[in-house]
């Protein structure tokens, strides 16, 4: 067990993902629980170091407890130092805390994706991107460095381009190894370097002699991949130079920009940029503030330098001077220098300007390449300017910028020979073509502006997932058309931005509105879906108002509270309808048990006083016989049978029980205390009769006086419809079930009562009388002995398969 698992709570913050392991620490996403906000959590271990034990708690491996003190005190270091910062592109350290034997650093949680997952062969990031992006990471790394910090492992994983497209630098576990290392003077080997982002010196091996500039050049292999869209130690490994490689990008982004990522990719520390800042400054400053920062850094070099210039003037002024002396006037034998130095003043300064537009074409040319590589071949929504027009007009600024080139060349060769009053004619073509492509160049750079609205327009609404309403954005590019304002290249992207973000504003509301639409019949039909289920209910027209009240809603949460009003409408009649049925059950309940109860009063006879001799001499427990007066009572014609039982189950007061016959068979299996359940829950219901089991007297006084069928004591259990009954009209008295009876057991008589009441008290009242023939052949019961015989009772909580009960009563 090496991580957290998902759901652990430190402090206040409880784990949700794992995000990664480095050499040194893991990486959670975490919650702040009293916050509710998303957070990082930066965990120290280092696993060859340590272990994790069952309890979370972290121990150094023996051997290693000293390294990883060093390790742990420099990583709790880093914390305190970046907690110091709050610049915008390195991630923010909220606080760090020692705990389970480690330490952790709670960081801001950066949505966005890493900056790699932006680069492809195929995919150009603008210009103004990079340089953002670029810009805001030096920001960052001048204020660590500042404090003496190396990242150390700067790489396109390590940076997240966030929701407001910046680009953050995290994961500053690899600056713990290079300062430990950096103390200790030992090599390490905990950090995985990664190829084409290392700088050479790293890839060498041995902390003691990196310093910040390591950084430098891991940004420089970020971005050059970022421009190229291939990895640097890919390009290399292809024989690629990619200090020079990166140079030939220079018709996509500023030749400045590519020369500083060159720069910071040479392979010498000594021929990189010194800091952060002087990168920079390279990049931002104009020709003018940075030979400005140079003079001030360098005033005494300068001094000397504006000397060494002064005489190389005044040699070349010596030099021009004697070369013309030297052609002897031949333009014009009496002219004097003075004037001749002025007319090839004129032609200087003439080819200056054509020079000057040359440059400018060139610069015009590239930046409208640069701007037109990036149009959509094809796919453009209305296609009035895709890059097959866009190449036609760049190559009418390659056209006219080779005119210019042969109009200077043509100056420079009257100039040599002295023709100068030659020179109007290819000033005057030079003129010409200048103001020819002026009044040019406002269509030129209105159509590429056009063509960049839309491109933008199509690429970010896909991004977005925006569907784009074709007749607005036809109405947009034709209204652009016709817009006459000046506009030059440099503001394409100013003043497009807000074109393309109003637009798509309108039509992020648009789909928005048309999204919701869709949700709000999607949500009609699915109440009505839910309504079809109760057309039948008294309350089913309840659900057309919910279907009003979805159908006028304004905002999704307006929905949701319709579909839940929905929900629990058809909960509450679901609810009523099983209340109904619940209702119809227990009313169906009660009506059986009144069919019960009625059943069972009807089939009760009445067993009229008598007196008759009980027991017999020939039997030890039957002895001694004595005479019985007998009271009157009730008993049911029929023993207790499986349905009735099953009652009394379904009552939830008897238990359940499963002989295997059918429901008129005698319940068998049940034990004296069930038979007092049953008669219990009988009485509770009964408003006739007060039952009980039949005392033994009773029982044999029925056998005796009123006779039973011969042919039942050798029978097995058959149904009680099978009708066997003696001349009272009582069915199977001695056979089908053995039954219970109300008496406690007895040895014999002595002592019984004279009466036929139950005697039910004595000192081995845990066992009760059990009468009649089915003992499936444990006794030989026959004719002579049937009406006296008693082998034994048994326990009130026993049962016997054959073993059942038959009901007496008396009238309440």
């Amino acid at each position: 067990m090496s991580r957290l698992p998902k759901n652990a709570k430190i402090l206040e913050y409880k784990i949700v993902d794992h995000l990664g392991v480095g050499g040194f620490a893991h990486t959670y996403q975490a919650i702040d629980t009293n916050l509710n906000k998303k957070v990082a959590i930066k965990e120290f271990f280092p696993p060859h170091l340590c272990r994790r034990d069952e309890d979370f708690r972290i121990e150094p491996v023996a051997g290693g407890e000293a390294h990883f003190r060093n390790y742990l005190a420099n990583f709790i270091e880093e914390a305190r130092i970046l907690a110091k910062f709050d610049q915008p592109n390195i991630v923010k350290v909220l606080r760090y805390f020692e705990a389970l034997g480690t330490a952790f650093i709670i960081m801001e949680f950066v949505n966005g994706k890493p900056v790699g997952e932006y680069f492809a062969y195929d995919n150009v990031i603008g210009e103004e991107r990079v340089l953002r992006w670029l810009l805001g990471l030096l920001r960052g790394l001048e204020a660590v460095h500042g404090a003496d910090v190396i990242h150390g492992d700067i790489k396109p994983k390590n940076i997240i381009i966030n929701d407001e497209d910046e680009a953050v630098l995290i994961d500053f576990g690899a600056s713990v190894i290079y300062k430990t290392a950096f103390e200790t003077a030992e090599p390490f080997d905990e950090l995985h370097l990664s190829p084409g982002y290392a700088a050479p010196e790293q890839l060498a091996g041995g902390g003691a002699g990196l310093d910040h500039r390591i950084d430098l050049y891991a940004l420089g292999g970020v971005f050059y991949e970022a421009i190229a869209g291939e990895n640097p130690a890919m390009a290399q490994q292809d024989g690629v130079d990619i200090t020079s490689d990166v140079l030939r990008y220079e018709k996509y982004y500023n030749r400045k920009l590519l020369a500083s990522i060159a720069q910071s990719l040479q392979a010498d520390p000594d021929a990189r940029f010194d800091t952060a800042g002087r990168w920079i400054e390279f990049i931002s400053l104009s020709p003018g503030e940075r030979l400005g920062r140079f003079l001030k850094r360098n005033r005494t070099a300068i001094a000397a330098l504006f000397l060494v210039c002064s005489a190389m003037a005044y040699a070349i002024h010596y030099v021009l001077v004697n070369e013309i002396d030297e052609k002897n006037y031949k333009y014009k034998l009496l002219a004097s220098t003075s004037e001749v130095l002025d007319l090839v003043r004129i032609g200087d300064q003439y080819r200056q300007k054509l020079r000057d537009a040359i440059a400018y074409l060139g610069d015009y040319g590239n930046q409208y390449r640069s701007h037109a590589d990036r149009i959509l071949p094809e796919g453009l929504v209305t296609g009035r300017n895709n890059r097959s027009s866009l190449e036609n007009v760049h190559g009418a600024i390659d056209e006219t910028r080779q005119k210019l080139k042969d109009i200077d060349q043509a100056i420079m060769e009257l100039q040599d020979k002295y023709y100068f009053d030659d020179y109007r004619i290819p000033l005057a073509l030079a003129d010409e073509v200048i103001k020819q492509f002026g009044l040019r160049q406002k269509t030129l750079n209105r159509a590429l502006f056009n063509a960049y609205i839309e491109y933008q327009i199509v690429v970010q609404a896909a991004a977005l997932g925006l569907e784009i309403d074709r007749v607005a954005l036809s109405s947009l590019m034709t209204e652009l058309e016709g817009e006459t304002s000046e506009l030059d290249l440099d503001s394409v992207v100013t003043v497009g931005e807000p074109i393309i973000r109003d637009f798509l504003d309108s039509e992020r509301d648009r789909n928005a509105l048309a999204a919701f639409e869709a949700l709000k019949q999607e949500t009609i039909g699915q109440i009505r879906v839910i309504a079809d289920g109760y057309q039948k209910n008294r309350r089913h027209g309840e659900f057309d108002a919910i279907i009003e009240q979805a159908r006028i809603s304004q905002r999704p949460n307006q929905l949701d509270l319709a579909r839940k009003s929905a929900d629990a409408l058809a909960a509450a009649i679901d609810r009523d309808q099983a209340a109904a049925a619940k209702a119809r059950a227990r009313q169906k309940r009660q009506a059986e048990v009144r069919a019960l109860i009625n059943a069972i009063d009807s089939n009760m006879i009445e067993i009229k006083p008598g007196a008759f001799r009980m027991g017999s001499n020939n039997h030890g427990y039957s002895r001694p016989p004595r005479t019985v007066n007998v009271l009157p009572f009730f008993v049911l014609k029929n023993e207790v049978v499986n349905a009735q039982w099953n009652q009394c189950v379904k009552s939830k007061k008897c238990r359940k029980i499963s002989n295997g016959n059918g429901d008129s068979y005698p319940v068998t299996q049940v034990s004296w205390k069930d038979t007092q359940n049953f008669i219990q829950w009988l009485n509770s219901r009964s408003t006739r009769f007060n039952y009980r089991l039949p005392t033994e007297a009773e029982w044999e006084y029925i056998v005796r006086r009123h006779g039973y069928i011969l042919e039942e004591l050798d029978s097995d259990l058959s149904s009680v419809s099978v009708r066997q009954t003696n001349e009272r009209g009582v069915n199977s008295i001695v056979g089908n079930a053995l039954e219970w009876l109300d008496d406690c057991w007895h040895g014999g008589f002595v002592g019984a009562p004279g009466d036929s009441r139950s005697w039910n008290k004595g000192l081995q009242c845990d066992k009760r009388v059990v009468r009649g023939s089915n003992w499936r052949g444990e006794y030989d019961i026959n004719e002579d002995n049937v009406t006296y015989f008693r082998p034994f009772g048994l326990g009130v909580l026993e049962t016997r398969p054959a073993l059942g009960f038959r009901l007496a009563g008396t009238l309440k």
